[in-house]
């Protein structure tokens, strides 16, 4: 889904590549299961940890909760950081 993809076990999304979603206000909302009417990129930290979960998962992002365990699966512990408009996500551990 992103350009700028998954490498590494590591998983990083770019704040331009969720405002392209939001062509309509709520549009990457609902696509990515955030909160109704927001927009993407005001979540981007969580679009990217949904985009990481989600692959290691083998389920769409807009399944994943974060901060609430995934039924039957368990994340390992994620490092998150933050570089601008970048967002990449790490795998730190074993899965719980």
């Amino acid at each position: 889904m992103w350009q700028s993809g998954a490498a590494d076990g590591s998983t990083e999304v770019l704040a331009d590549e969720v405002r392209a979603l939001d062509w309509h206000r709520g549009t990457a909302a609902h696509a990515l299961g955030l909160p109704a009417g927001s927009r993407g990129a005001d979540h981007l930290e969580a679009v990217a940890v949904k985009a990481h979960v989600g692959r290691l998962a083998g389920v769409h992002l807009s399944l994943v909760e974060v901060g609430r365990p995934h039924p039957g699966w368990a994340a390992p512990p994620l490092q998150v950081v933050r570089t601008g408009d970048r967002v990449t996500v790490r795998s730190v551990g074993d899965r719980g």
